[in-house]
């Protein structure tokens, strides 16, 4: 048995990765809501939903490929396709026609509140035989640990 915990956490993490991809997964949540790329979609809409960075008063699709870590024309078709299923809705900036400006429909909220309900559940079922301290310390940790993944490297 491994103890070097450097190990143990990326072996976990290679199996969590799997687990999440594996057809009928508890983790696989969206396959719950019946929705072609239910995943990317509810990705898209959470990205516009944080609303705008810094001074920008929009959301635009540059902001929705820096959250997502997709690169512009990526971002680009993954808005096209949530304006054409109805969740989010495309504008001209006033002062810059060729930019887009984003917000979330009501179609898009809905997705977005069945989403969270499904990702909660799934995730209440994985850990509903844990102690709750020992959910709150799993929580606290990787989100601790996803936030200095994601933050920048000297």
């Amino acid at each position: 048995m491994e103890r070097d915990p450097l190990l143990v956490l990326e072996a976990a993490l290679a199996e969590l990765r799997r687990a999440w991809a594996a057809p009928g997964s508890p983790l696989r949540w969206e396959e719950r809501l019946g929705i072609p790329k239910a995943f990317t979609q509810v990705a898209v809409v959470e990205a516009v939903a944080a609303g705008p960075d810094g001074d920008s008063r929009h959301v635009t699709v540059g902001q929705v490929a820096g959250r997502l870590r997709v690169d512009d024309s990526t971002a680009s078709r993954l808005v096209s396709a949530a304006v054409e299923s109805g969740y989010l809705r495309r504008g001209a900036a006033s002062a810059d026609r060729r930019r887009s400006l984003l917000t979330v429909t009501a179609k898009g909220r809905r997705l977005r509140e069945r989403a969270r309900a499904a990702r909660r559940a799934a995730l209440a079922a994985l850990v509903e035989s844990w102690e709750d301290g020992d959910v709150e310390s799993l929580a606290r940790l990787l989100s601790a640990f996803t936030a200095h993944v994601g933050s920048p490297r000297p």
